[in-house]
């Protein structure tokens, strides 16, 4: 295996994870979702469509009907032009799909190199009974980790995501009530 300096794996370890989740978080950011548009919506626009230009070919062939053609003509410009708009919204949602799966791949590919690399190293070992409950299970699996106190890679992997997880939703907890306050204060301001 790769040899670290004591101490420094959980570190690395730890570090690994929460890029992996920024940099997941990073990509939902800047990467839009589509909004949840299915065929079958394109589909009944696309038969609208379809149903105005009949209406309006067969209007527009007689002279008395010519009004009621220029109206049927602006519904089925306004229907073409939703047409165009739901077939990029249904674009975006298959390009949304691919978004969400590539960022999940990257929250998924790091841990899995950390525990390919460091599958038979602990962690970092704690002195014996210091997590009596737990400690069978912080030494996963077992057979590796023999040594009481042996703090294996797949539970400190799982232990860190779920502490960077909280740490994410702390941090966006109080960005967002930042920002809310910072337009309240603008509020204020422009009152006054």
């Amino acid at each position: 295996g790769v040899e670290m300096r004591e101490g420094a794996l959980p570190i690395v370890a730890f570090v690994a994870v929460a890029a992996s989740k920024a940099a997941a978080a990073g990509l939902h950011a800047i990467w839009p979702e589509g909004g949840a548009l299915s065929v079958d919506a394109v589909l009944s626009i696309s038969d609208e469509v379809r149903e105005l230009g009949e209406q309006h070919t067969e209007l527009s062939a007689n002279p008395d009907t010519a009004v009621a053609a220029g109206k049927v003509r602006k519904q089925l410009l306004e229907k073409q032009l939703a047409l165009q708009a739901a077939r990029r919204r249904a674009g975006a949602v298959s390009q949304s799909h691919n978004q969400r799966f590539f960022a999940s791949l990257i929250e998924v590919v790091v841990p899995v190199l950390l525990v390919a690399f460091f599958w038979r190293e602990p962690v970092f070992t704690m002195a014996p009974g210091a997590a009596w409950p737990l400690e069978s299970l912080l030494a996963f699996p077992p057979s590796v980790h023999p040594a009481p106190g042996a703090v294996g890679i797949i539970p400190w992997i799982f232990v860190s995501q779920r502490c960077v997880e909280g740490l994410f939703f702390w941090i966006h907890l109080a960005v967002s009530q930042g920002s809310r306050l910072a337009g309240t204060d603008r509020k204020a301001v422009k009152a006054d």
